[in-house]
């Protein structure tokens, strides 16, 4: 029988291990860009019909504006849809430096209003 040095032995575990480590991080890499392309297009989808209201009605002097959302558009496999759509408009408002100063609160009720202010 042939005998197995514990070097060579332990070195081929630690080579195992790693490659396991690799194709684990690679495997939430990729889900973590698949939810990246979700909110991606969520957020192409939604931040028009967002800034243009925001922006219209803060130039007609209000400073506060309610907008309905479907809540079946923001059920899409990474998290509640209030969350998916709290995270989405978390993104445009942080990203646009018209928004500064703007706040908001998703109000999950059966209407799936997005109340915001400033």
């Amino acid at each position: 029988m042939a005998q197995i040095e514990p070097m060579v032995f332990s070195q081929n575990m630690s080579s195992t291990k790693k490659t396991r480590i690799i194709r684990l991080d690679f495997e939430q890499d990729s889900e973590n860009e698949r939810q990246e392309r979700i909110y991606d297009g969520l957020i192409i989808f939604h931040r028009e019909r967002i800034v243009r209201t925001l922006i219209h009605f803060a130039t007609l002097g209000n400073n506060e504006v309610h907008i309905n959302f479907d809540r079946s558009a923001f059920s899409c496999g990474i998290g509640s849809p209030t969350s998916v759509l709290f995270n989405i408009v978390k993104r445009i408002i942080e990203n646009d430096t018209r928004l500064v100063g703007v706040k908001y609160n998703v109000l999950d009720d059966t209407k799936f209003i997005v109340r915001f202010w400033w």
